[in-house]
């Protein structure tokens, strides 16, 4: 196959212009994209008796007895000068456990509190559960 310049340049504009495109869809994914991202693993026991779990790096419940519920509190901060919203997106092995309610807005520099709870439902079964909750921080 004898390649004509047509074609040279056809398969040139071709790259270049997947080139382009490839950054326009990364830079507009930045520009529309979250502000910033942050994932915490979250781990709870369905059991027998209620216990409780002093580490603090993650979302960790410790024991929940059927029909209960384990509350933490998270500490979050707005350093930019502008408004944010979240996006709270669990994962799905655990949405149906976990309920966060954060504000409407997080206004700038403010500092905010917000409860993180695990309803357990009285039929859930005796086991271990581990997950993951991304906070999404929104323009």
């Amino acid at each position: 196959m004898i390649l004509t310049k047509k074609t040279v340049f056809a398969i040139i504009s071709f790259f270049i212009l997947a080139i382009a495109l490839t950054a326009l869809i990364i830079s507009l994914n930045r520009f529309f994209g979250p502000v910033e991202r942050q994932v915490l693993e979250v781990q709870f026991r369905v059991a027998e008796y209620p216990g409780f779990d002093g580490n603090r790096s993650g979302l960790f419940f410790g024991a929940i007895i059927p029909g209960g519920a384990g509350h933490r509190f998270l500490s979050f901060h707005n350093p930019y000068g502008y408004n944010l919203r979240l996006k709270v997106l669990p994962s799905s092995n655990i949405e149906n456990f976990l309920i966060i309610r954060p504000p409407e807005v997080f206004e700038p520099y403010g500092n905010y509190s917000i409860g993180a709870t695990i309803s357990v439902p009285r039929n859930a079964s005796y086991s271990n559960y581990s997950g993951y909750v991304v906070f999404e921080f929104w323009k």
